[in-house]
């Protein structure tokens, strides 16, 4: 019954107060549309792109979407949108202040998120009350990506095709005086095939030959047939190498382009007026019910 009395008499306070309720939540509600207006907060417009992992090798324990992340999120690539969109103009940061960095990376990091999607994809947001230099940002991030990969990509390629080119010009030296010690001895000593000769020539000097020097002959042979299949194996690697530096290729899919917003996404403004108004309301409310409680009690 106490709860029930209570509530009465809380509907039956804000009903006595009501016209200064009333007006303090009218006032509310206008001083929720005047702040919320572009004139106090600039309204802020969204662009979206979401890119899968294209082209990527597993170089760790990470998945290729983790990889493209950590990249995306890197310095290196942070430097090159601001540098590329002259974002610390558009930001209005000092590039000459002490705290140039802090302040730029914190503009930055404030407007743009990089997230993982539930999917594995990776799904860029930026936030800026240009729609055009919104979009703008999400495909330089993007070109920027590819650019730095490929550029990753190109100098592990360039590493493996000098490792490829080295080995083959050693393998050429080595064959080529393997070739000749082979020629000597064919001239020499005029030997040519095992099975052949041993088997059909009557000569006995070439048989002594064989019996003296067949061993290290079938040696170098057979060492110069090995270089000639490593050979082989490192021109087709180095042919390869050459082709996959000269194809540029992207190392993501945009599933999702970025385009130029044309409603704001910040602020909403009904939500704002909601909020004043129910804040309004609520308050004035609890403060006329105490100040009933505080006069009845003589406080």
């Amino acid at each position: 019954m106490k709860n029930n009395f209570d509530s009465i008499n809380i509907i039956k306070t804000i009903f006595k107060w009501k016209w200064h309720i009333i007006i303090i939540t009218v006032i509310a509600a206008i001083l929720g549309v005047v702040f919320s207006s572009s004139f106090f907060i600039k309204p802020k417009f969204k662009s979206t792109a979401v890119l899968y992992p294209h082209n990527m090798s597993m170089i760790s324990t990470e998945s290729k979407t983790e990889q493209m992340l950590q990249i995306i999120n890197s310095d290196d690539i942070k430097f090159m949108v601001i540098d590329e969109n002259s974002l610390d103009i558009h930001y209005e940061v000092d590039r000459n202040s002490q705290n140039y960095l802090r302040d730029i990376f914190s503009e930055y990091d404030g407007k743009v998120s990089i997230k993982k999607t539930p999917n594995d994809a990776v799904q860029i947001t930026v936030l800026d009350i240009d729609p055009n230099m919104a979009c703008r940002i999400v495909e330089s991030i993007i070109n920027n990506y590819n650019n730095f990969s490929w550029k990753s990509f190109t100098g592990i390629q360039t590493n493996l095709l000098d490792i490829y080119t080295k080995a083959y010009e050693e393998n050429e030296l080595e064959m080529k005086k393997l070739a000749e010690d082979l020629t000597m001895m064919r001239v020499n000593y005029n030997l040519l095939d095992l099975k052949s000769q041993i088997k059909f020539s009557t000569n006995k000097n070439l048989l002594e030959n064989w019996e003296k020097r067949g061993a290290e002959y079938q040696k170098i042979d057979s060492l110069y047939n090995s270089y000639i299949h490593m050979q082989s194996e490192n021109l087709q690697n180095i042919k390869s190498i050459k082709r996959e530096i000269i194809t540029k290729r992207n190392f993501c899919r945009v599933i999702s382009n970025p385009f130029p917003a044309s409603t704001k996404s910040t602020p909403v403004r009904w939500l704002i007026v909601l909020l004043s108004i129910l804040g309004a309301f609520f308050t004035s409310s609890i403060v006329a019910v105490f100040f009933d409680i505080f006069k009845e009690n003589n406080i």
